[in-house]
This record gives C-alpha cells, structure tokens and sequence, in this order.
C-alpha cells in the first residue's frame, strides 16, 4: 500500500468550518500536524457512539449507570431475570443504531492506510462499516449470547425472539417480572449471557490480544469519547506515551490521560473527526 506522506492542500478545510472556535482550530490544526505522515490507532468509548442514538452510560450497547456484575448473574435467577427484562427494552432500543459521522470518520482513514486498527470499550458493533475494518472490542459485543457452560453461541436476536415468545407482557406497556421467564442453552440447559464484559468478568483475551497488536504496531493514539475511568485501554495510551508517539484526546470533560495527551480537544467527535478525515486524506500519494 502506498502511504500518504505529502500535504496536498494545506490547512484550507478547517478555516472553511465557521463554526470551530479559533481555539478548536488551533488544536485540530496541532493535531492534524502530529498525525499526517504516520500510522496511528484510535481508542473508542461510549461517547462515539451518542450521535447514533446510544446514550452514555445506559443499556447492553453502553456502559450501564447501574453496573451489571458478573457473580449475582450467576448465582441469582432473579437477577438473571431483571437482567433480561430491561435488556430487553434496551435491545429495542439500541440495536437499530446505525454508524454515525465519527464512525464512517474512523473506517476512511482505516481504509486509507492512516489507521492500522480500532480498539474500542463499546460493544454496539458499530465501527465494522465494512470489512476492512480491524477492531479489537475489549469488552465483547452485545450481537452474540454464549453458554456460559458448553459455550454455545446464538445470536442474541435470537434470544430476544425466545424472550417474546416465552414472555407475552414485553410486548405490552407493563412487564410481568414476577412471573417472567428466561432461556437456558438449548444444547446443555446452561447459562447464557450477551457477549458483555460484566464487572467481575475477565477481559476476553482474543480482544486484548488483537488491541495490544495494534498498539504497537501504531505511531501514534487518539483516544476519543471516553473518560478511561474503566481503565482497560489505559496502558496502550502509556505504551505511546513512553515510546514518544502523539497521543491525541478528542472528548467533552475531563479525562484520565488528559496528561499524557500532546492535544486535548473538547469538542463535538463526529465534526472532530471529519476535519481530521478531510485533511489527512488531501494528500500527494508516492
């Protein structure tokens, strides 16, 4: 593959964005200048995936304000009761979701040698654009349900359609959660569970595996849309760090690698990341 080393137009569209603070232009400006000419990747979390209709901090697509722990799933059938029932909700709700501005963003500049791979906290699926994309979830994704004894997996449509059937009420205004059922495995009647990292619950090893590849093999990081208050990604951002590489930070507040970040940018990630798309792809080719 050729890779894009020469500026073909200069700064031009970021001036034509009226609507970009002089200070926002300024630090895009930065970081633009500290992305072109290498190969970086991209850190996601919930907040990429707002402007798709995902609210931070809720449901089976996000990270949940009530957390989900692994040990009372497994020991409590009520919990595992109370888990489906708003997952279900949840389910409707947000997988619909289609990509938004900041994901199509992210698989461009994949797709044009500027980014060697996505390591993402979200499990909504949504960075796989197309098939080019490398994406390494750290903490599963909400599409696939396994058997937490034979390790069956189903498609968790599939499970939803066995909610429906065995539970009337979720297609009326009032849920009956006193009587509600849940399905086991139909191979060995074990537990199932969505492909979701649960608080408790080790980190899938094919993810982090495939997330440490793309951290070293990067020359650079932005991270956008998370606070790294769960900290899973936290030691690829220092891996940067420590070898000298760009680390860029596109998010609305505070977060916990604002000082390791060579540019903090507070600013809407979708347009972020779009200005950043355009410049980087007006190149010379060689």
């Amino acid at each position: 593959m050729s890779f894009p080393v020469k500026k073909a137009s200069g700064l031009k569209l970021i001036n034509r964005r009226k609507n970009i603070s002089k200070r926002k232009e300024r630090k895009l400006k930065k970081a633009i200048s500290l992305l072109e000419n290498r190969q970086f990747c991209v850190i996601t979390g919930a907040g990429v995936s707002t402007a798709s209709g995902i609210p931070d901090y809720r449901g089976m697509g996000s990270a949940p304000k009530k957390p989900l722990n692994f040990d009372p799933f497994m020991k409590s059938e009520e919990y595992r009761k109370d888990f489906w029932a708003d997952g279900y909700q949840d389910w409707i709700d947000f997988s619909p979701a289609q990509p938004n501005g900041a994901h199509l963003a992210i698989a461009e500049l994949q797709n044009t040698g500027f980014v060697n791979g996505v390591i993402t906290q979200n499990v909504d699926d949504l960075h796989f654009v197309d098939e080019q994309q490398v994406v390494a979830e750290l903490h599963g994704n909400m599409y696939t349900t396994s058997c937490l004894s034979c390790g069956h997996i189903y498609a968790t449509s599939y499970i939803i359609e066995k909610l429906e059937l065995g539970n009337p009420s979720l297609l009326t205004n009032t849920v009956d959660r006193e009587n509600f059922w849940i399905p086991n495995c139909e191979q060995c009647t074990g537990i199932i569970k969505p492909d979701v990292v649960f608080f408790g619950e080790g980190i899938p090893s094919h993810g982090y595996d495939l997330a440490t590849e793309i951290a070293k093999d990067a020359q650079g990081v932005v991270v956008a849309g998370t606070s790294m208050n769960v900290m899973t990604p936290y030691p690829f951002v220092q891996m940067m760090r420590q070898r000298g590489n760009p680390v860029i930070v596109i998010n609305k507040g505070k977060t916990m690698v604002d000082d390791l970040a060579d540019v903090k940018i507070d600013m809407d990630i979708s347009e972020a990341f779009a200005t950043i798309n355009q410049e980087l792809t007006s190149v010379v080719y060689i």
